[in-house]
């Protein structure tokens, strides 16, 4: 009977692995972000392989499962449901391999459809041990055993102290150790109790709903039951609250997938674990001999401590990748979960029952707690402690509580008024949302430039950060080439990106403008600064079509692409586009025509810096700058120096505008938190800005590198130096970083600066140039005067500041959406089937 139930339960559990990947697969496809980031420019190999071969994966574990379930045909309970998996699945695996439609797959309603639809055989898969062994469970002749209270507040204090105990060893060991303050000492209590708060809920919900269940006319079936409700319930609400909401992915879908997938997978391992209990009563019962105490108690130890590594090795692991902080909440939960296993399940239990109202009782004191913990935490903030700031800076070391916060504060909430409804509307707008686009220029009237057009070289370096270059931070070593590059160039020394995330960013730095948020308005060409520029003056262009300028840029006769022997993009490296430009310039063949270059190499990105951290371990210590991080930008820095020195060979750079800069910083050295993807942090929002110009502008030409500026000053900063301008003022368009006199350049000052996440709905303002932000997400507002803090730690927000952030945030958001041409149209079924 066991080897029998192997022999069925194995080909099911390949195909359910095969379903679940293919609906998180199409589920990222849909959401718009996560479509540009993983599907269209997938940073893992095996994705785009999965995709080619899902079809035949399908049908392969189809196949296998549909001929273990042979047996179930027989029973006339389950035969229908075995008839119409076995005919859904042929025809599945037969349109599947005919027409691929995963491998094609775009951000549209039929992407959803398709990843609520893989899930449906998963659960056909769980409904067959129900119909069929649902009702010959029966009650055993003991009463279940209780869990020890004990060893739940164990569990839970196990869990807080271990999270953030590991993440203070990983830092202590990386050479950055956390400070022991009354301030952190209060946060980690705080999170404790909370953490402490979440566990005896929960199993005073489980222990109320077995004690309930006891006076049914079968408490075994009633229980069992139950308890799946519970789980299929408790998974729904940690995957829609922890895990697709740090996507971010939100509203009405979201909880349609999360309480679908979390019905199939709980489906599925309740009807595997229901089978295994009917078999096991149809046996004689056998009584094991019980381990002795000692014996016991060392097996415990084991487990808790290979669960210690694990709670300190899996975050560093996952600490290292990009879009971590989903993976990160991910894992706190999974370590919820082997601590009650191993603490709570695991150790001996109660034999006498509880009453009922006591659990219920201790379920409502924890519910209340958590009220009161949001209660106080606003009355410490408004007196001497920022309690609010105190705890973002705490969950940012500690996953663990930052996953049951969400889940905690899912519960009471603030209801979304105008301000928050406002926002959605114009965040992470769907591919297919109807936008009157028209031409939008950044000068009035674009005419080809008179006169001899100097060479352009623009190197957007991703991820690089301000502080690790020597121009910026005098404490830097590593980067000469650059630093000589900056000596006889222009600094600016306030510069920012607009954007957090490449997939906004670099198209704010071709438009020179800012963004719909989008992915993205099409024809972009419409909005296209840089590309009407040079096209209209007769640039060779030589530029690396990564993934995003793929659908951004018109194919031309005079663009020669870079970079096409990469695979992905993270292989960008500007070592070896440096070699290849630097022979296209030299076997160019018009000598007189201006070139433009522009390309984004990927050498410092988190997800590169995963890969060549072990093929180029870092030689030497850097301390305190991140090893892995600083090796490469000294090896990007001889390229670059490289580089120029070719420019100089073949007497190109005295007459040639060369900017580096890149699209975002990167929240390095940090241990939880996010990195760039969802932070408006000081070290993820400042980018180097170095522009080297001919001595003839250097001279003739106004300057000011200390006024802030942006890379979505670039295009406009070109079109004034061509001879284009003036650059039309508004404050959805870049400045000329030069002008003529300091009069033009006044012209283009504003009080403020709207900044933005390319991949939700968190926003920025910078104010007082640069030195003051407010910063708006969907759980929380700040506002931070770098003077003060530069590290932006401590909130110093005010009822007045954040009035009036959100009205200004509005105000440039609506701007934003009449420029393109968008205008906000509620949804409809019909509509979400048409996208």
């Amino acid at each position: 009977m066991r080897w029998q139930s192997l022999f069925e339960r194995t080909p099911a559990a390949a195909f359910a692995v095969i379903l679940f990947l293919s609906s998180m697969y199409c589920l990222l496809a849909y959401i718009p972000t996560t479509y540009y980031a993983f599907i269209q420019a997938p940073f893992q190999s095996w994705m785009p392989l999965f995709a080619r071969l899902q079809p035949y994966l399908f049908t392969l574990t189809f196949c296998g499962a549909a001929f273990a379930l042979r047996g179930r045909f027989g029973n006339a309970s389950t035969r229908g449901i075995v008839l119409e998996f076995w005919f859904i699945g042929a025809l599945a695996s037969a349109y599947l391999i005919w027409e691929r439609p995963v491998q094609h797959l775009r951000s549209d309603s039929l992407s959803f459809l398709w990843a609520v639809a893989f899930l449906f055989p998963v659960i056909c898969l769980g409904l067959l041990d129900y119909v069929a062994c649902l009702e010959h469970l029966k009650s055993p002749a003991s009463a279940p055993r209780r869990v020890s209270y004990l060893r739940v507040i164990f569990a839970a204090c196990f869990v807080s102290v271990l999270y953030p105990a590991a993440s203070c060893l990983r830092l202590t060991i990386a050479g950055m150790p956390v400070a022991v303050t009354r301030t952190n000492l209060v946060a980690w209590a705080w999170a404790a109790i909370t953490q402490l708060l979440l566990f005896f809920f929960v199993f005073s919900v489980v222990e109320f709903t077995s004690r309930l269940a006891d006076r049914a006319a079968n408490p075994a079936t009633v229980r069992f039951v139950a308890y799946t409700f519970l789980s299929w319930l408790g998974l729904a609400v940690c995957l829609a609250k922890v895990v697709l909401a740090a996507i971010p992915f939100a509203g009405t879908e979201a909880v349609i997938y999360a309480c679908w997938f979390s019905l199939a997978g709980v489906m599925l391992a309740s009807g595997w674990v229901l089978r295994r209990r009917v078999q096991h009563q149809e046996r004689p019962p056998i009584s094991p001999e019980p381990l002795k105490p000692f014996v016991a108690k060392a097996a415990e130890a084991v487990w808790l401590l290979l669960m210690l590594v694990a709670a300190v090795t899996v975050p560093a692991v996952i600490g290292a990748m990009d879009w971590n902080l989903v993976l990160e909440k991910t894992w706190a939960i999974t370590l919820w979960g082997l601590a009650a296993f191993l603490i709570v399940y695991r150790g001996p239990r109660q034999s006498r029952p509880r009453r009922a109202w006591p659990l219920a009782l201790t379920a409502l004191l924890a519910v209340l707690g958590f009220h009161a913990e949001n209660s106080w935490a606003h009355r410490l903030s408004a007196r001497d402690l920022d309690m609010d700031s105190v705890l973002r800076q705490h969950a940012a070391l500690d996953a663990s509580y930052a996953a049951a916060s969400a889940i905690i504060t899912s519960t009471n909430e603030v209801p979304c008024n105008e301000h928050c409804l406002f926002l959605a509307q114009h965040t992470n707008i769907p591919a297919t949302a109807s936008v009157d686009l028209h031409d939008v220029d950044l000068v009035e009237n674009l005419r080809p430039a008179a006169g001899p057009r100097p060479n352009i070289f623009i190197l957007v370096v991703d991820s690089l950060r301000q502080d690790y270059l020597s121009p910026y931070n005098p404490a830097v070593s590593f980067t000469p080439s650059i630093a000589d590059f900056a000596a006889e160039s222009v600094v600016f020394r306030n510069a920012f990106t607009r954007y957090s995330g490449t997939t906004l960013s670099e198209p704010s730095i071709w438009s020179g403008m800012l963004q719909l948020h989008k992915h993205y308005v099409q024809p972009f060409h419409k909005v296209n600064g840089l590309e009407k520029l040079i096209r209209v003056d007769g640039y060779q262009e030589l530029v690396t079509v990564d993934t995003v300028l793929r659908v951004l840029l018109q194919p031309g006769p005079e663009l020669t692409p870079l970079d096409e022997k990469a695979d992905k993009w993270t292989d960008v490296d500007f070592c070896s586009t440096a070699a290849e430009a630097g022979e296209q310039i030299a076997h160019r063949k018009d000598p007189a025509q201006p070139i433009f270059l522009y390309t984004q190499p990927q050498n410092i990105h988190i997800v590169t810096l995963g890969k060549t951290a072990r093929l180029r371990p870092a030689k030497k210590k850097y301390s305190p700058f991140a090893d892995y991080y600083a090796s490469e930008l000294e090896r990007l820095d001889g390229c670059f120096g490289g580089f120029v020195h070719t420019l100089k060979d073949q007497g190109l750079y005295d007459n040639s505008i060369v900017i580096l800069t890149a699209d975002h910083g990167e929240a390095l050295q940090k241990i939880g938190g996010e990195r760039h993807a969802f932070s408006l942090k000081p070290e993820v929002i400042r980018v180097p800005l170095i522009v080297h110009v001919p001595r003839s502008i250097r001279q003739s030409w106004y300057y000011d590198p200390d006024l802030i500026a942006f890379n979505t000053d670039i295009a406009a900063t070109l079109y004034e130096l061509l001879g284009h301008g003036p650059v039309i003022a508004r404050p959805e368009f870049g400045r000329p970083l030069f002008t003529r006199t300091a009069a033009e350049m006044q012209k283009y000052s504003q009080e403020s600066y709207m900044i933005a996440s390319s991949y939700g709905p968190l926003y920025g303002l910078l104010y007082d140039n640069g030195k003051k932000l407010f910063t708006e997400n969907e759980r929380a507002e700040e506002f931070f005067d770098f003077g003060q803090d530069p590290n932006a730690l401590h909130s110093v927000l005010t009822e007045e500041l954040r009035k009036k952030g959100e009205a200004q945030l509005e105000t440039d958001i609506q701007r934003i959406a009449e420029l393109y041409g968008y205008r906000y149209q509620p949804p409809t079924v019909l509509n979400w089937l048409m996208r």
